[in-house]
C-alpha cells in the first residue's frame, strides 16, 4: 500500500470522526434543549396547577360569601317584617292614646282670651298655644302676621297648678279654663318683625282708618304624645272687627262683639 493510499484512508477516517463528533454535538444540543423545554413545561404545569388551586379556593370563598349574603337577606326580610309589625302596633297605640280636644266656650278678658277646653280622648294634650290670625288690608307699616302665645290654666299664675298641668289637659278632663294673650306679629318696612297685642294693632288700624273688612281668627294648637300637632278652631268662622269711634276705649270685647259666657 502506497503512502498516497494511506493518506487517503487517514483523511477518510478523520472526516468520519469529524462527522461523528458533529452529530454527537448536535445530539447533545438537542438533548439539552429537550431537557430545558421539559423543565419549562413542568414549571408551567406547576403554575397552572397552582392557579387552578387558587381559583378553586376563590370559588369556595365566593360560594361562602353568597351563602352569607343570602342569610343576611333573609335576616333583613325578617327585620322588615318585625319593623312593619312594630309600626302597626305603634299606630294602634297612638290611636288608643290620642287626644281629642274640643273648645266648649270662650270669652275675652281685657287683652286676653279665655278658652274652655275638654279632652275626650285617651291621651294628654300638651304645649297648649293660642294662635291669632289677623286678616287686614292696612297701610304698609301695618302688615300683621299670624302669631302664637301660650295658653295656661286659669290660676296657674298664683302657683295653684303643677308645672306639667299648666299647659296641658289630661284625658277625661272637661271644661277646663285656659287663658292666653292674643298677639300678632308685625313686619316693618325693612323686614324686621316684632309682636304686639291684638288690641294695640286694632288701635293702629283705627288711627289709620283701615279697620274696615278686618277679621280675626283664633285657633288652639296642641301636641300629642307622638309629637303630632293638632289644630282646633275656637270659632267656626272668622270674627269681623267692629271698632268704636275715635275716643272710645277699644277692647277685644268691644271690637269682636259679645261672646258666650262660661
Amino acid at each position: 500500500m502506497t503512502t498516497l493510499q494511506l493518506g487517503r484512508m487517514d483523511l477518510s477516517v478523520l472526516v468520519s470522526a469529524a462527522s461523528l463528533l458533529i452529530s454527537l454535538g448536535v445530539l447533545t444540543v438537542y438533548i439539552f434543549q429537550y431537557r430545558q423545554r421539559s423543565q419549562q413545561l413542568a414549571e408551567q404545569r406547576r403554575q397552572i396547577d397552582n392557579q387552578e388551586k387558587q381559583l378553586a379556593a376563590q370559588r369556595t370563598q365566593l360560594e361562602q360569601q353568597e351563602r352569607e349574603l343570602e342569610q343576611q337577606e333573609r335576616e333583613l326580610e325578617q327585620y322588615q317584617r318585625e319593623l312593619e309589625e312594630l309600626e302597626r302596633q305603634t299606630e294602634l297605640a297612638e290611636l288608643e292614646h290620642q287626644a281629642h280636644l274640643e273648645v266648649e266656650d270662650y270669652e275675652f278678658r281685657g287683652d286676653r282670651i279665655v278658652v274652655s277646653l275638654s279632652n275626650y280622648g285617651n291621651g294628654p294634650a300638651t304645649d297648649l298655644r293660642l294662635r291669632t290670625t289677623l286678616d287686614a288690608s292696612g297701610p304698609e307699616h301695618i302688615c300683621p302676621k299670624t302669631a302664637e302665645s301660650r295658653l295656661r290654666r286659669c290660676g296657674d299664675a298664683d302657683g295653684d297648678v303643677a308645672p306639667y298641668e299648666g299647659q296641658a289637659i289630661r284625658p277625661g278632663e272637661q271644661r277646663v279654663a285656659f287663658e292666653g294673650e292674643s298677639v300678632v306679629r308685625l313686619e316693618g318696612p325693612t323686614g324686621e318683625t316684632h309682636q304686639q297685642s291684638l288690641r294695640g294693632v286694632l288701635l293702629d288700624l283705627r288711627s289709620a282708618g283701615a279697620a274696615e273688612g278686618t277679621t280675626v281668627t283664633f285657633d288652639v294648637l296642641t301636641e300629642t304624645l307622638t309629637r303630632e300637632e293638632l289644630t282646633v278652631p275656637v270659632t267656626d268662622r272668622a270674627l269681623p272687627v267692629r271698632l268704636p269711634e275715635a275716643g272710645q276705649p277699644v277692647t277685644l270685647q268691644t271690637a269682636l262683639g259679645p261672646t258666650p259666657r262660661f
